[in-house]
């Protein structure tokens, strides 16, 4: 038995989440979507229940090019990793299809 977040963006959020969880005293994983673009970003917003991503993130996606777009998505999952591993058992990286970039988001977060 665990509880698997969706995709998490905010520390805030999740925060609230794992007080509200901890009742059920099962392990947690929170979800970590890599951000493919800006595009992308808001369509989650708009399309995926219970996932908000912040204005911050589509900014920093906007404003990248595609060449650079890889590289701050693994910032920006390694940063909100490092935020939250302290805070649950585990961390599912939802790759969609940049699978080849997961060592680097794990090397980011210092997970290896």
């Amino acid at each position: 038995k665990f509880f698997q977040t969706q995709a998490v963006y905010d520390r805030k959020t999740f925060e609230k989440f794992i007080r509200k969880a901890e009742k059920f005293g099962v392990p947690i994983m929170v979800g970590i979507v890599l951000l493919k673009s800006a595009g992308m970003a808001r369509f989650m917003n708009a399309n995926v229940a219970g996932v908000s991503v912040p204005d911050e993130f589509i900014k920093i996606m906007a404003e990248a090019s595609k060449e650079d777009r890889p590289q701050r998505s693994i910032e920006i999952a390694a940063s909100l990793i490092k935020e939250m591993k302290g805070m649950c058992q585990g961390v599912h990286i939802m790759s969609l299809g940049w699978d080849k970039y997961v060592p680097s988001v794990l090397e980011a977060a210092e997970l290896i």
